[in-house]
């Protein structure tokens, strides 16, 4: 069952963390503005170009808060939707690149994690074909976005290798939900050389913190039971 109530926690939680850095620095840049005015009287271009200098810290403070507040905005707004409204919200918010950097700062990953594997999405009945498109078309839409925000946020390029790697064993998991009896007549191309891979890189602290960020053990154990 969705639940965001401890995802709304941390996110409120690195909201705040970040306005108290921002309220830091511009402290800092105060201080900074006062000390240079007080040190720099008799040399007017040295204290142009301080000031200049504190205009821009200043607009760039500006512009970090704005975006959290809207950020901030939006998150209060998800809250209160279903797991399929949030998860086109979200999808539409991650069009900015801005945007994705910080949503993955405030937290959204672990919300995405949870709209792609959530518990009650093995108990829909396979004969239950509305029910199924309409998780399946959830899911899409959180994959969407995670890749969004992964594209434009990455720390590293391991970040993407891996999250093809697990995307695979989503699309395997997503394919056997929606064809379930079908499958009998079908043949499904299980992803073990992505679960090899996986297993591979694991052994790897990095790679572990990924996988683990991006929820490859969830994908695995859904595969897993399959």
């Amino acid at each position: 069952m969705f639940n965001s109530s401890a995802i709304s926690e941390q996110i409120n939680q690195s909201i705040h963390s970040k306005n108290n850095n921002n309220n830091n620095n511009n402290n800092n840049n105060n201080n900074n503005i006062s000390i240079n005015n007080n040190n720099n009287n008799n040399n007017n271009n040295n204290n142009n170009n301080n000031n200049n200098s504190n205009d821009s810290n200043s607009d760039n403070n500006n512009k970090d808060n704005k975006m959290v507040e809207m950020v901030y905005s939006l998150l209060e707004m998800l809250r209160l939707s279903s797991a399929e409204e949030m998860s086109t919200k979200l999808l539409l918010m991650s069009q900015s690149p801005q945007i994705c950097v910080e949503m993955r700062q405030l937290g959204c990953l672990s919300l995405l994690i949870q709209l792609l594997h959530q518990q009650n999405d093995d108990q829909i009945e396979c004969n239950d074909r509305q029910k199924l498109l309409l998780s399946h078309e959830m899911r899409q839409k959180a994959n969407k976005t995670l890749r969004n925000i992964i594209t434009n946020s990455a720390k590293s390029k391991r970040e993407l290798r891996i999250l093809r790697l697990i995307e695979d064993l989503r699309s395997f998991v997503d394919l056997l939900r929606l064809r379930g009896h079908e499958l009998s007549n079908d043949v499904v191309d299980h992803p073990s050389s992505s679960v090899a891979h996986l297993l591979k890189v694991s052994f790897d602290e990095q790679h572990r913190q990924v996988i683990g960020l991006l929820g490859g053990v969830y994908a695995i154990a859904q595969v897993s039971d399959h």
